[in-house]
């Protein structure tokens, strides 16, 4: 088996044998009338055109749309950049060392992120902000996808542990610029911060590669996250827990605003 090189590293003609995350697998036809197959593969370090010039419709149905696949192929530079000739390529489950590979991952100690996170959210004092947040912090499938997920399918921090890697790093950032702004209630900025994007939690999948989920496409993680902090509000009201509402809406208004 050729050694594993990783996608940015591939050269001309370099044979290609591993496990793949592969992306908007689709059927195309030359302009011969042939069937063919078009996709992106992608490892942890980039994504590259494949084409599997000799395949047949019953042969693209058996492979995923999304997904991870076995290839067997060569690169090969086309226009600039680089894409793999695929001789053979079937569906294929990643085993747990070969997920290294194929998912870039943040660059930090995702544990160490999470507890300097909590750390700064564990200085909040007011009753209602203080109540909200310890309703997500014991929310531990919640907290456990906030560890891993993505903040982005392809754009910034689209990588496991990225939606922590950003949520840290605005909230750093709000802790170093809140005291030259003595007029905002600093304690809101943090919850804010911490709240705003959760919602990707949901709205983003990451077992199969990174994508939109089916709640990521119809709901969102803008309207996603504004339900959820309705829904702890409400459920800690119900088990009596005082809450204000106007704080509520301040934040309800932080989550649906923060895209503009």
């Amino acid at each position: 088996m050729p050694q594993r090189t990783l996608i940015k590293d591939l050269q001309p003609a370099q044979l290609i044998e591993g496990i793949f995350a592969i992306h908007n697998c689709q059927l195309g036809q030359t302009k011969t009338g042939k069937p063919y197959i078009k996709c992106l593969l992608s490892d942890r370090s980039a994504r590259t055109p494949g084409r599997m010039w000799n395949a047949s419709e019953d042969f693209f149905k058996g492979l995923p749309t999304d997904g991870f696949v076995w290839v067997e192929g060569q690169a090969q530079p086309y226009q600039g950049e680089m894409q793999v000739i695929i001789q053979n390529m079937y569906g294929a489950e990643p085993m747990e060392s070969d997920l290294d590979w194929l998912m870039p991952k943040t660059r930090f100690d995702i544990g160490q992120m999470y507890s300097e996170l909590t750390g700064i959210l564990g200085t909040v004092k007011n009753p209602t902000l203080r109540a909200i947040v310890d309703a997500y912090l014991a929310d531990e499938a919640l907290m456990e996808r906030m560890r891993r997920a993505p903040a982005a399918v392809t754009m910034h921090h689209a990588f496991i542990g990225g939606l922590l890697e950003h949520t840290l790093s605005l909230v750093r950032s709000a802790t170093a610029l809140l005291p030259l702004y003595p007029e905002l209630n600093a304690e809101l900025v943090i919850v804010g911060l911490f709240l705003h994007d959760l919602g990707k939690c949901q709205e983003l999948a990451w077992d199969k590669g990174f994508s939109y989920s089916d709640d990521g496409q119809l709901v969102g993680h803008i309207v996603r996250g504004a339900i959820w902090l309705r829904q702890k509000a409400e459920a800690l009201k119900a088990g009596g827990t005082a809450i204000s509402e106007p704080v509520v809406n301040v934040l309800e208004h932080i989550i649906l605003s923060h895209h503009g």
